[in-house]
């Protein structure tokens, strides 16, 4: 390991393990909850008591080893997967298994993600967690407030603790209030996973906090900025990964702003998966929740660039794409390989032999990069637009960072934008078209239910009925209207029907 992470790990109170099989790290952990419980059978509610009294006593000392964010196309997938030679249940005719959407593997085929063009491990791709009892997930929420599913393969429950994603701001301020002194030292504790409180103490402090077992066989959901932590109360298996639906767009760009605050890298440019989803994305639903997120970030970029201006920075240029990184340059991997998409430095490094396992080692490389895409001041993408600097070529800057990146005169630098305004406006353009379509239906629609409106054709109300249903289930409204439709299609029918049975009786 680098030698930061190093420090980190002695400061945090965590180190590397022994290497284990799955055999091996069972035996083991069986004998140790064994010996823990002097051999007495005891339930998760025993199992809890003893881990709090462990967590809030400063006498007992505790020696853990979890089998963590395991890679799933490094060490094997639990579900079914077709080529990959690690995973025993594999079959070179697939299953219904293989191809439920229900499978890891799958979720993301069928998940916004489906457009960030590189394998991110545990976000994209599973992660496999091997547990103990004691073996603690800290409180935590999903990288860029993402969903996240987890499913328990085997062995004894999981507990879980949750927090409403709305109450995430009185969970950080409860945990600064119990515990200042760590935060004064670490203002972004929270991101390092390594902070565990009792939901007693949160609920004291006026934070809703609910509680779960999962059980093997089982899937737990969290949702969007939702804080989660939990503990295992024997050895286990299981595996999780992150997806996003539509009304997840917003919470993308609550996560990109905090991220900005902490200056924390992103683990994928939320930015650019706003454009790849208005060019791919021809769904009505997900226009509807696209739209006012795109004009936010292409009104600010717009903002800032013309606040340069003003400062004195009037050279704006086309960006230079040949310099870009994963982030804003995503590139389609070989389909045949076991990992179905990766990113150019995610392949490049297996490739050439290096297992890249987790997100901090595809952070370092990004780092390590003679490419950048991040601001050097709070890390967000530049994505959308950057500021370089002559004397200064090895960072780039955000707008709004352009005169801290860097001493040299404002004057001496320039901006490199990935759009025309034209271009943006076309994209808004686009997804406004979409979104707008529900509005325009409605007027359609009640023109044809309208009293005394006039004959129309059957294939009007059929056509539009017939569209209404790719429309969001939330608009109850538009289905209201589609069934009226329906139901005056089904009345003229019924009196053809009629119609025909009277002419042939009197023919």
């Amino acid at each position: 390991k680098p030698e930061e992470e190093e420090e980190e790990a002695a400061n945090f109170g965590y180190h590397d393990g022994k290497k284990y099989t799955l055999k091996t790290y069972k035996a083991m952990a069986d004998e140790f909850k064994a010996t823990y419980f002097k051999g007495a059978e005891v339930g998760e509610e025993e199992v809890e008591d003893a881990y709090w009294n462990i967590v809030t006593s400063a006498e007992e000392d505790v020696k853990i080893e979890y089998g963590s964010e395991l890679h799933s196309t490094i060490h094997g997938s639990g579900f079914p997967t077709n080529g990959n030679a690690l995973n025993p249940l594999d079959q070179a005719t697939g299953s219904v298994y293989t191809r439920s959407a229900w499978n890891l593997n799958n979720l993301n085929a069928s998940s916004l993600l489906r457009f960030v063009r590189e394998d991110i491990p545990g976000v994209i791709s599973p992660w496999i967690y091997v547990g103990m009892c004691f073996s603690t997930f800290c409180w935590h929420y999903e990288d860029h407030f993402l969903y996240s599913v987890n499913y328990l393969w085997e062995g004894e429950p999981k507990l879980w603790y949750g927090v409403p994603g709305d109450e995430a701001g009185l969970f950080e301020e409860a945990m600064r209030d119990y515990a200042p002194e760590l935060f004064v030292q670490q203002p972004d504790l929270l991101f390092h996973l390594v902070t565990m409180i009792s939901p007693k103490v949160l609920l004291e402090k006026g934070v809703h906090v609910c509680r779960a077992v999962q059980r093997a066989g089982e899937l737990m959901l969290t949702f969007p900025r939702a804080y989660h932590g939990g503990l295992n109360t024997g050895y286990n298996v299981a595996e999780s990964c992150n997806f996003a639906v539509t009304d997840w767009i917003p919470w993308g760009w609550l996560s990109d702003q905090t991220y900005r605050s902490f200056g924390k890298s992103h683990v994928f440019s939320h930015p650019s998966l706003l454009f790849s989803l208005a060019d791919d994305d021809d769904s009505v639903q997900t226009a509807m929740w696209l739209l006012p997120e795109m004009m936010r970030y292409t009104e600010l970029e717009s903002k800032a660039i013309k606040d340069l201006r003003e400062m004195g920075c009037t050279d704006i240029r086309p960006m230079n794409l040949a310099t870009q990184g994963v982030l804003s340059k995503p590139i389609v991997g070989d389909s045949n390989t076991s990992v179905v998409l990766t990113g150019k430095r995610v392949r490049k490094q297996r490739r050439d032999g290096q297992v890249v396992s987790g997100m901090d080692e595809i952070r370092r490389a990004r780092d390590e990069d003679e490419f950048v895409d991040e601001c050097c001041v709070c890390r967000t993408s530049t994505f959308l637009s950057l500021v370089r600097c002559p004397s200064c070529p090895n960072i780039v800057a955000c707008c709004e960072h352009a005169s801290s990146m860097c001493s040299c005169p404002i004057g001496n630098k320039f901006v490199e934008r990935r759009y025309t305004d034209d271009h943006v406006q076309r994209v808004i353009d686009h997804v406004s078209s979409r979104a707008s379509r529900p509005a325009l239906w409605r007027v359609q629609a009640e023109a044809l239910l309208a009293p005394g409106g006039g004959a129309h054709p059957m294939r009007s109300y059929t056509s539009l009925a017939a569209e209404c249903d790719r429309f969001p289930r939330f608009l109850e409204w538009a289905f209201a209207l589609r069934d009226r439709l329906r139901a005056v299609t089904a009345n003229a029918r019924a009196w053809g029907a009629r119609a025909q049975e009277v002419l042939a009786v009197t023919g």
